[in-house]
C-alpha cells in the first residue's frame, strides 16, 4: 500500500513540476516507511516533518530575534504557532473555511520557562470530535517553505543555499505558476 501511495505522490509532484525537494511528508508514525520509499525509489531530496520531535533553531519569525526551541515546547507546538506568525502576517492566502476553523481551533498553554504548547492531538480530538488533518498538512507544506525557501513569518525569503534568494523565489514561482492550486486560486 505504501509504494502504491509513493508512486502517487511521485506521479503529482511530476504532474505538477515539484521536485522532489519541495515536497515535504509528515514522516511522524506510519508516515517514516513511506518517506523511506519515496527516498528510494524518487529522492532522497524530500523534506520528512516529524511532528514528534525538539523544536528547531530556525526564527520564530523575521521581526522578533527569537529560536523556536527557546519560545516552543516541542515541535508540534513550532509548528502550529509558526502558521499563527504566517496568517498574521497576512502571508497565508486561499485558506479554506474549514481548514481556518482548524488552523485556529487548537487549544494551547505555556509550561516551564513560559515556552508554549499546543493541546495534545488526542484532547484535541477528543473536544472537537475529529483529527486536524487538514492543517497538520498546511503545516507540513508550510514548513517546506521554511526549511527550503527560508520563508519567514512577517519577512521574505531568506537566502538559506547557495544562488542567493533571487534565484530561491524564481524556483518557488516556477512550482507555482505550473500549479495555480498551490497559490490559492487568485
Amino acid at each position: 500500500r505504501n509504494f502504491q501511495i509513493a508512486k502517487q505522490v511521485m506521479a503529482e509532484c511530476s504532474k505538477r513540476n515539484v521536485p522532489a525537494e519541495y515536497l515535504a511528508v509528515d514522516a511522524t508514525g506510519a508516515g517514516d516507511p513511506l518517506c523511506d520509499i519515496i527516498s528510494e525509489i524518487w529522492s532522497p531530496r524530500l523534506l520528512r516533518v516529524k511532528f514528534g520531535e525538539k523544536p528547531s533553531d530556525l526564527p520564530t519569525s523575521s521581526t522578533s530575534g527569537i529560536i523556536a526551541k527557546d519560545k516552543y515546547s516541542n515541535r508540534v507546538s513550532e509548528l502550529w504557532f509558526g502558521g499563527v506568525e504566517f496568517m498574521r502576517s497576512g502571508q497565508l492566502k486561499g485558506i479554506t473555511p474549514e481548514l481556518a476553523r482548524e488552523l485556529t481551533s487548537r487549544k494551547y498553554t505555556t509550561v516551564g520557562g513560559g515556552k508554549l504548547v499546543v493541546e495534545s492531538k488526542r484532547d484535541y480530538k477528543s473536544r472537537v470530535g475529529k483529527s486536524p488533518d487538514l492543517a497538520d498538512a498546511a503545516f507540513v507544506a508550510l514548513e517546506c517553505v521554511r526549511v527550503r525557501a527560508g520563508a519567514m513569518a512577517g519577512g521574505t525569503i531568506m537566502a538559506r543555499k547557495s544562488g542567493g534568494w533571487i534565484e530561491q523565489a524564481r524556483r518557488l514561482d516556477r512550482v507555482i505558476d505550473a500549479n495555480k492550486e498551490l497559490a490559492g486560486n487568485y
